[in-house]
């Protein structure tokens, strides 16, 4: 991305007329400005994925207790813990979310525009477009792979919650847990109620999401094929024109 983004103030800077410094010091502050999100990013991601990865561990050490009371004291806990995690990861999830999707359409159309030129005037295409519209497909991609990871991550707590919850039914079978301990009955009911993380309400992070998302944008790149196949009808459409008389 740091590439195309050079790449592209570059040839700004030429159709404008920009001097040299001047250029140099814009694509300089754009740099910063990127690797700052970038780092913001970053530090979002370690947190969100160790943090995850406590949880998911926090389930599989419970399912191998065999201490009822033990059983039921730290599912307390690991339910609380998920519950504030959820509560204060919700806001970044929607702002890391929401960029990425947007990101996402805007890539979908510059690779719909880059493939298109490609193949209609190839011959046209200098190697530093090749070049611009590589490293903005390269960044798509990621951005692509980082919204799937975020969104798993999500889907296996809630996958795991799914086996503790079956794991209870079946002491509750065996006689193991008692149905009236109230401590149960909370790690029962947050656990029903948890579906995976949100974005502060906007939308829950699962596999619905997921595969909303790429019907979306499947949708989007078959409205695009359409304009474009319809704009190409009206431009050879030829122009009667009346004569006098």
């Amino acid at each position: 991305m740091v590439i195309a983004m050079i790449i592209m103030h570059e040839n700004m800077a030429k159709v404008a007329n920009v001097s040299t410094p001047l250029g140099m010091t814009v694509a300089g502050a754009l740099l910063v400005l990127f690797f700052f999100n970038c780092s913001c990013i970053g530090v979002f991601l370690v947190i969100y994925l160790s943090t995850v990865q406590n949880l998911l561990k926090w389930v599989e050490w419970l399912l191998k207790l065999d201490n009822f009371s033990d059983f039921a004291n730290y599912g307390l806990d690991y339910v609380k813990a998920l519950k504030f995690f959820q509560k204060h990861v919700s806001g970044c999830l929607f702002h890391f979310c929401s960029g990425n999707v947007v990101t996402g359409i805007a890539i979908v159309y510059r690779s719909y525009s880059f493939g298109t030129a490609l193949i209609t005037d190839m011959e046209n295409q200098s190697g530093m477009d090749i070049t611009f519209g590589l490293c903005i497909l390269i960044f798509g991609s990621i951005q692509c792979y980082l919204l799937y990871v975020v969104i798993n991550y999500s889907q296996e707590i809630v996958d795991n919650n799914a086996d503790l919850l079956d794991t209870i039914r079946e002491k509750r079978l065996q006689g193991w847990i008692i149905k009236e301990d109230p401590r149960m009955e909370k790690v029962v009911d947050d656990l029903k109620e948890f579906e995976g993380f949100d974005g502060k309400g906007y939308f829950i992070l699962n596999k619905p999401l997921l595969t909303g998302i790429l019907a979306n944008f499947i949708t989007y790149i078959i409205i695009l094929i359409q304009f474009n196949m319809t704009s190409t009808t009206s431009d050879n459409t030829p122009i009667i024109v009346p004569h006098a008389g």
